[in-house]
Parts: C-alpha cells; structure tokens; sequence
C-alpha cells in the first residue's frame, strides 16, 4: 500500500454489550471513525442497547433501527 492510496474502511458490530462494551463501541465513532464504520451492536437487554444507542448518538447521529422481537 502506498502513502497515498486511500485507507480501506472496516465494518464492525459489537455484540454483548456489557460493563466493558463502551470501549469497543466508542473507537469505531471517535479515535477510529476515519477508518471503521460502527454497523450496529446486539444485546438481549433493552435497556443496554439504549444506552449505547445515546451514547453513540451524541457523537454521530444515526437511525435507530429497533430489532425484530418474533424468531
């Protein structure tokens, strides 16, 4: 890869979002929002997944897209 050639952008999903969650949600759109793309996290307890959902939202404004509840 050359100096100049553009900087290939990941995509990535945080699964679980327990007490450490924040970090791995964080990099994706702050230290590494250049050159990662947050797609989206999953967890089976509502309340976390609105926390993250705030917590991302106040960086960068997204759509919320809220989960299937039927199998």
């Amino acid at each position: 890869m050359t100096p100049d050639a553009p900087v290939r952008r990941r995509r990535c999903a945080v699964v679980s979002l327990g007490a450490r969650a924040q970090l791995y949600t964080e990099a994706p759109t702050s230290s590494h929002a250049d050159r990662v793309d947050l797609a989206g996290f999953c967890n089976v307890n509502t309340h976390r997944m609105a926390v993250h959902d705030e917590w991302t939202a106040v960086a960068h404004p997204h759509p919320c897209v809220r989960p299937r509840t039927s199998v």
